[in-house]
């Protein structure tokens, strides 16, 4: 049985912490040319527990209290996108740990054509995978080959380790430490 949706939240909250941070000063986007080169433009500003938005932007400081207000809002959201960005059926048909790395794709490179939405036949087989429910066998080969699929994205050179896990649990079905690359459960 998976967890109630509180406890997902809460589980996903602490990953989340871990994976973007908790940080009450807005900072430069690591792929941006601020913080590659030390100069030029920071887009997009990021604060708190990954925030972005056009409110975000250099010098911005917050509460704690206005980054976890920020993040449930982001969160659901977030969660929101993940099950309207697969076919229905399919969202509820994943176990926790997939539906967390759903998430968590979406929520580090967003839902649009060059983030998760852009991961198109990954999604195709995360449905067939999910369709397959009732042979185990071919279920398990079709989330491999989703693992595949994401570990072969450039995603994967631009989060290392948080990329890792993701991978490990959409392979094995099962929650991964949130701090490892993945390998405890593999």
């Amino acid at each position: 049985m998976g967890m109630t949706l509180p406890q997902f939240l809460v589980e996903t909250a602490h990953r989340f912490m871990i994976d973007e941070g908790d940080k009450l000063v807005a900072y430069a986007d690591p792929l941006s040319a601020r913080a590659r080169t030390g100069v030029g433009p920071g887009d997009p500003w990021t604060i708190g527990i990954g925030h972005t938005g056009p409110e975000v932007h250099e010098g911005l400081i917050w509460t704690q209290e206005e980054v976890m207000a920020a993040f449930q809002r982001d969160l659901m959201r977030y969660v929101d996108a993940a099950r309207m960005s697969l076919r229905p059926g399919v969202y509820p048909g994943l176990s926790d740990a997939r539906k967390f790395v759903i998430i968590n794709i979406s929520y580090n490179m967003g839902v649009g054509p060059d983030g998760w939405g852009g991961f198109v036949q990954t999604k195709a087989l995360l449905a067939e995978a999910v369709d397959a429910s009732h042979d185990p066998a071919k279920a398990h080969e079709l989330y491999g080959q989703v693992a595949d699929h994401l570990a072969a994205s450039t995603w994967i050179s631009q989060t290392g380790n948080r990329a890792r896990r993701c991978i490990a649990m959409m392979r094995s079905s099962n929650w991964c430490s949130p701090t490892g690359n993945g390998s405890d459960v593999l």
